[in-house]
């Protein structure tokens, strides 16, 4: 007879194996003639004899049971220890602009808060220095015409060549008559894009 959990060689009637220790008729070593068979095998695969029931049972059910659950018991906290808060992901804060926000100040029919009469004024008095444009809240085309100007009289009143001056200031004039026309027509847009009519 052999140990049906390890195969060695043991006497008839022995419940036990002096060898592993476990009982004999359990395992997957077969009893007649000790050849190692699968767990699930129900014949011998080099005897033929039929497997005892005992011994086809799985070695997972010899496993120890899992202990049985238990609550993680509550850690010991020093009275003078502050409680303890779980920490928290810090999220980035947005960054607040420093400069104070201006409310844009729109009429309910969309129509600019700039004056027409002055806008005409402007143009036609002191266009060529760009205080239209300056007034309406456009002060990068201002700034352009107030150079061109700056530099056109000038290159007219004392450089060689007059016809430069001229072009410059002719260039300067057919522009501020555009606007002219486009303030007295309704057209004309202060810089947040309304109509100053």
């Amino acid at each position: 007879m052999y140990c049906g959990n390890c195969g060695k060689p043991v006497e008839d009637t022995t419940k036990f194996c002096r060898n592993c220790g476990q009982p004999v008729d359990r395992g997957t070593f077969c009893s007649n003639c000790g050849a190692q068979n699968s767990s699930l095998a129900e014949v011998c695969i080099k005897c033929g004899t039929r497997m005892s029931r005992s011994q086809t049972v799985s070695q997972s059910q010899y496993d120890p049971p899992a202990p049985p659950y238990s609550q993680p018991q509550p850690q010991y906290v020093p009275p003078h220890a502050p409680p303890y808060t779980p920490p928290v992901a810090q999220q980035a804060m947005p960054q607040v602009s420093s400069q104070p926000i201006v409310p844009h100040v729109v009429s309910a029919t969309g129509k600019s808060q700039k004056s027409k009469i002055s806008v005409a004024i402007l143009a036609l008095l002191l266009g060529q220095l760009g205080m239209h444009r300056f007034y309406a809240g456009k002060k990068r085309i201002g700034a352009v015409q107030l150079l061109l100007s700056i530099v056109g009289y000038p290159t007219y009143f004392f450089y060689k060549n007059v016809w430069i001056g001229a072009v410059i200031l002719g260039i300067m004039g057919g522009w501020v008559f555009l606007d002219f026309v486009f303030i007295l027509a309704g057209k004309f847009k202060d810089g947040k894009g309304l109509l100053i009519i």
